[in-house]
């Protein structure tokens, strides 16, 4: 009773009809009212949770492609569902789809080529998939070649660039 917060006291005692026998605060009918008042914290925990884990290429994005980021953050989750006596589900599904939300070209393709691998049944587990995935980011951040543009896109810019120069030519 005396680890409860100031504000989870103040709910049970609100419920003291129903722990208290003849005025006597009955031990396991107060355990039940705690039961019932902590349990839906942890029902719609467990839902948001779950929810960030199916949403994470949206994470992906908020973190600004940053792979360790990433990790740490989906690690996080899956820890507060450790707490809450709850696994992840289709883990691996949802770090593929976080990865495929990268804009980096190189780190994409070792991506949908470990995918690829999985598809064809090659295990992963997703602690697996999270180390490689961030190796692979951090040799690419290393090489300085992360979020490069690719010669495609690099050649898409130049002829930008020549026709903001050529329409300002024109205007002069």
């Amino acid at each position: 009773k005396n680890s409860f917060t100031p504000k989870l006291r103040n709910s049970i005692e609100r419920h003291s009809h129903i722990f208290k026998v003849n005025g006597v605060p009955d031990g396991l009918l107060y355990f039940k009212v705690l039961i019932q008042i902590v349990q839906p914290n942890t029902r719609t925990t467990v839902a948001n949770i779950n929810h960030k884990l199916e949403s994470l290429d949206s994470m992906m994005v908020k973190v600004d492609y940053n792979v360790k980021q990433f990790n740490e953050h989906v690690q996080v989750l899956v820890d507060a569902l450790a707490a809450a006596g709850e696994t992840p589900h289709n883990l691996v599904q949802h770090l593929w789809k976080g990865y495929r939300a990268c804009t980096d070209k190189s780190f994409l393709d070792y991506i949908k080529r470990r995918h690829q691998d999985w598809n064809h049944g090659m295990d992963i587990t997703p602690k697996q998939l999270m180390m490689e995935a961030e190796e692979e980011y951090q040799s690419l951040v290393d090489d300085q070649v992360w979020l490069e543009p690719s010669a495609e896109e690099k050649q898409i810019s130049a002829l930008v660039a020549q026709l903001q120069e050529l329409n300002s030519r024109m205007k002069d």
